[in-house]
């Protein structure tokens, strides 16, 4: 069995310093996982070099605050997935007496 709340709050707190995806690899999605702390460690980078060299070009603070948006949605999205995933795992366990993967 695997806490659903455990998985939400370890994707959201750990999330929140930029290292998403630990729910999903705590349900046992690993590859998933590792996709989204990827994508996160990606728009954090992207944001720091735009943040940088934006000083005297606009167009890189747009990009700053679209991928700073991104990076939000993601955190948010990932929580609730590690939560909904961590459901489903339980849900197949107590149907099948199986893990859904």
């Amino acid at each position: 069995m695997k806490s659903a709340g455990a998985a939400a709050v370890l994707a959201f707190i750990l999330g929140l310093f930029g290292i998403m995806g630990i729910g999903h690899m705590y349900v046992g999605k690993l590859t998933r996982g590792f996709i989204i702390l990827a994508a996160g460690i990606i728009l954090i980078a992207v944001i720091a070099v735009t943040i940088v060299l934006g000083v005297a070009a606009p167009i890189l603070w747009a990009v700053t605050l679209i991928c700073g948006i991104a990076l939000i949605l993601l955190l948010i999205w990932q929580t609730y997935d590690a939560y909904r995933l961590a459901n489903e795992y339980n849900s197949s366990i107590h149907r099948s007496g199986r893990p859904a993967w």
